[in-house]
């Protein structure tokens, strides 16, 4: 088992297109989705209300089906690589907004558009990963995508409750959105190793 494990890894490794996209997936599931912890902390310390934190979660499920559906509108258009990168940008730009805005009437959209990103980059990472790896491979490599979204998200939030518990909430969101900003923007300079993904896909 351990040496099919590997065999996964070092594919994914070797291949730039699925190394890109894995590397971005981490980005968004270690700075990104830290925020999600710090929702209880946010509505208590920074909006003064812990009654609102049903309302952010709503927001961001709202975005997530609404990202969705998006997805399913666009799914027959190869745009797939585009669309994870610019996911990936507007979550990022989110966070670091609402780090700076006490307004419902901006939180609240900017939340949704957080669910929204997040679906969309996941979704579309999962469909370029099963697409793009050879049949034999499959399995292993969807296993790639797997660890990046939910075993790397929890190796950066002792460090983002160290950054809320000694300076703000606020602050630390707005780490996790610049780190996001940040893979985004390398995601945009290295464009190349994405190029033709989306006619292998069509093909």
């Amino acid at each position: 088992i351990f040496d099919l494990i590997v065999e996964g890894v070092r594919y994914t490794w070797r291949d730039r297109r699925l190394k890109m996209l894995f590397l971005m997936e981490c980005n968004v599931s270690i700075f990104g989705l830290a925020y999600i912890p710090l929702l209880p902390a946010f509505a208590i310390q920074v909006l003064k209300d812990p009654k609102l934190l049903g309302m952010i979660f709503s927001s961001v499920g709202v975005g997530a089906m609404t990202g969705l559906g998006l997805l399913i509108g666009y799914s027959n258009r190869p745009i797939k690589a585009l669309v994870v990168k610019v996911a990936m940008t507007t979550m990022g730009l989110c966070l670091v907004t609402i780090s700076f805005v006490h307004s419902l009437y901006l939180i609240y959209p900017l939340f949704a558009l957080i669910g929204a990103s997040a679906i969309m980059q996941f979704n579309t990472t999962n469909t370029l990963f099963q697409t793009l790896s050879p049949e034999r491979m499959k399995g292993r490599v969807i296993s790639m995508h797997l660890w990046a979204l939910n075993g790397s998200a929890p190796i950066a939030l002792p460090l983002f409750g160290w950054i809320a518990q000694n300076y703000s909430v606020e602050i630390a969101m707005r780490f996790g959105g610049s780190m996001v900003l940040i893979g985004a923007m390398l995601g945009w300079a290295n464009r190349r190793r994405l190029d033709g993904v989306d006619q292998i896909v069509e093909a």
